[in-house]
């Protein structure tokens, strides 16, 4: 893949908020260059989810809708279906082969990715506790997974992904959450884990990264998305000068 300046490489996670809320922080980001994931398990009132989907898809926005939260194949299959009138881009399901193929057989068109292990999780806190190494087998299992059943990518913690990238290559897409700052001066540090800065997950095989309290929480939204995708630029420069100054290089 070519590189360049897809604002596609950063997608803005909106946490559960009244519509008054979600429609006043998008008057402030809404013109910016990114994405925006919206979760429905955030939205006891179904309405309201509805309502910022139709939103989003209104104002021209690529939307990624995770349905995680759904226990069955069917559940998700009815609430594709339901959402099919949006032309949704992209959508995160549970990583089960045959939820997977329910989403496929609706959701013709869109992206559609599933959760390896949660970046809120790490060896101290995992339901049995282990090693690094542990959690890295079970990345690898559900990807394999994920990847057999028809996904077209992951969302998964910048930790494990050069390992995936060296088991199953650069044909699927990486999506990487739990962006954090060490020195807390621009992302703060909160219940996330397994974390990576910006500049550690592209290197690691990122496509994208999803970033969701640093900016939405954020006293000034818009200048905290615009910092994060000044840094993304930056990398993307750097691969791209990288490229022409050596023809060998393969582009990524």
């Amino acid at each position: 893949m070519t590189e360049n300046k897809d604002p596609l490489r950063l997608i803005v996670a909106l946490n559960k908020t009244a519509p008054s809320v979600w429609r006043s922080l998008f008057e402030e980001i809404g013109d910016a260059g990114c994405c925006f994931r919206v979760a429905a398990a955030e939205y006891g009132n179904h309405s309201h989810l509805v309502d910022l989907v139709g939103y989003l898809r209104d104002q021209g926005k690529y939307i990624l809708i995770d349905l995680r939260a759904l226990a069955t194949p069917e559940s998700t299959r009815q609430a594709l279906q339901e959402l099919s009138r949006f032309n949704v881009d992209a959508y995160s399901v549970s990583n089960s082969q045959e939820t997977i193929a329910a989403a496929r057989s609706v959701a013709k068109g869109a992206t559609i990715l599933t959760t390896t292990v949660l970046t809120t999780v790490d060896e101290d806190s995992a339901v049995t506790p282990g090693t690094r190494e542990e959690i890295e087998e079970i990345v690898v299992t559900l990807t394999a997974n994920a990847l057999d059943a028809g996904c077209d990518g992951i969302i998964t913690s910048g930790i494990e992904l050069p390992c995936l990238r060296n088991k199953f290559g650069h044909d699927f897409f990486a999506l990487v959450p739990g962006i954090r700052d060490s020195n807390g001066d621009t992302l703060a540090a909160d219940n996330q884990k397994r974390t990576v800065s910006v500049e550690e997950a592209f290197a690691r095989g990122a496509n994208a990264i999803m970033v969701g309290r640093p900016i939405t929480l954020a006293k000034q939204p818009l200048a905290a998305l615009n910092a994060i995708q000044t840094r993304i630029d930056a990398i993307i420069d750097t691969r791209i000068q990288c490229s022409n100054a050596d023809p060998r290089e393969k582009k990524r």
